[in-house]
């Protein structure tokens, strides 16, 4: 019986550290965590209007409701098996057909959201120790997708034209073209480019695009597009460009510059396209060279995307090209960005107008340094000497106190932290209510400074 007792013992405490010493791949260190995570949690703990995570409040557009419940009510078979692993039929040509670049069907890959095109780009250009180029601030997933695929993050900041002192538009972020082409090594193998831009809302100019065309054509690199945004542009930035296909507001792609077709990853986005972030239908556009090598990626990672969404995605497309909807869809998103722009200003919380996207970009210096010390005191105490950033604990703070924001230090590596530190990020794809009664809990909220 003893003996039993101690063997029981024994193999209890072999298998508890065992399990205690199980460690996550080398590729996981600093990723394990979101900003989206923490600042969601802390949202729903305090009731807070919850600004921070990019996704809308509202329903999608009915046609799109419509176009999904035709098919998953159909008898068709194909509608309810798995689709080609490039994508379904349907969707692929409607991209075909919507894309300025005029790809043909072995050009396109569907994927489980624009999150899975990036991995999967990644994950087939990347080989062990390649460098990445990517413009701070960034999308925090470029970082940790670059992680995991072997690759390594070269940051270069978008840098703020103050013009005598006023920080009001996100078109005063600047990449400085030789700090662009000094971050280019031999080591070096693609540009991640994001325009419209998150967090930002910075949209890229033609101008500014060719300059980055001219680095990648020079030392032979491949830019990855992140275009998810691509009908979110608004028409009263200064460069709007009349586009086709009922884009009236559609920026301008790098892919469309001489000599970089065959050279750019585009990737594309229903989610932010219908508002319907939870449908994960995204894809990458690509010479049928570089897209062979991406679908072959994407096969062994989901294999295919759920067909009924696809072949309803693909149909919403069409539809909302011959019915206007591209155009009313910038237009809605640009009365919001208003609105929330007013609510900030009123707050006495500056915003940097964005030109394009779902978010801005507000300036925190009327908080005073007792609330930044108050936050990170606190951190210190519950968190196990956690140090904040000033950014932070303004994030904190604003949310504990009605409003989630995001902190943008986020979206920088530790050696550019700094550069975020007066601001926070604030989204806009929320109903009129919700925005409204943002705008009202910010005044109050900052009443005491003011």
């Amino acid at each position: 019986m003893k003996m039993r007792v101690a063997s029981r013992r024994l193999m209890q405490h072999v298998f508890a550290r065992s399990v205690s010493s199980i460690a996550p791949a080398s590729r996981l260190n600093g990723v394990m965590s979101s900003v989206f995570s923490v600042y969601t949690q802390l949202a729903n703990q305090h009731k807070a209007i919850n600004l921070g995570q990019g996704f809308p409040d509202c329903s999608p557009p009915s046609f799109l409701l419509e176009e999904a419940a035709a098919v998953l009510t159909s008898p068709t078979p194909a509608y309810h098996q798995y689709a080609p692993s490039e994508g379904a039929p349907p969707l692929v040509s409607a991209i075909c057909s919507l894309s300025s670049l005029s790809p043909t069907p072995d050009c396109v890959t569907v994927t489980n959201g624009a999150t899975e095109a990036l991995f999967s780009t990644f994950q087939a250009l990347l080989n062990h120790g390649d460098e990445v180029v990517v413009m701070e601030p960034f999308y925090d997933s470029y970082i940790a997708q670059v992680q995991m695929a072997g690759g390594k993050p070269v940051c270069v900041p978008l840098r703020v034209d103050a013009k005598g002192g006023e920080v009001t538009a996100a078109s005063q972020f600047k990449l400085d073209v030789d700090e662009l082409r000094r971050a280019v090594s031999d080591k070096t193998r693609l540009i991640v480019l994001n325009s419209p831009h998150n967090p930002t809302g910075k949209v890229f100019t033609t101008e500014e695009l060719e300059q980055i065309a001219q680095v990648a054509i020079e030392k032979d690199l491949i830019v990855v597009s992140d275009e998810v945004y691509e009908w979110l542009a608004f028409a009263d930035r200064a460069d709007t460009v009349k586009g086709e296909k009922g884009a009236s507001t559609k920026p301008a792609s790098i892919a469309a510059i001489a000599g970089m077709k065959d050279r750019t990853v585009t990737i594309g986005s229903a989610g932010k396209t219908f508002e319907a972030t939870g449908w994960k239908v995204g894809w990458a556009i690509a010479s049928p060279q570089l897209s062979k090598y991406i679908a072959a990626a994407h096969k062994w990672v989901p294999f295919s995307v759920a067909t009924p969404l696809q072949v309803a995605v693909g149909n919403a497309l069409l539809h909302a090209r011959d019915n206007g909807y591209f155009a009313e869809l910038s237009s809605r998103y640009q009365r919001k960005r208003d609105l929330l722009d007013e609510g900030l200003e009123r707050a006495g919380l500056t915003p940097m107008k964005p030109d394009g996207g779902f978010f801005i970009l507000a300036d925190t210096s009327l908080f005073p340094s007792s609330i930044v010390d108050e936050e990170k005191e606190l951190a210190r105490r519950e968190e196990s000497g956690s140090e904040l950033q000033r950014d932070e604990a303004i994030a904190r703070w604003m949310t504990k106190k009605g409003v989630c924001v995001i902190p943008p230090s986020a979206f920088y590596r530790k050696e550019h932290k700094h550069l975020a530190e007066n601001w926070v990020r604030v989204c806009f794809a929320k109903s009129d209510d919700t925005l409204t009664q943002a705008g009202e809990k910010l005044e109050e909220i900052t009443r005491p400074f003011r």
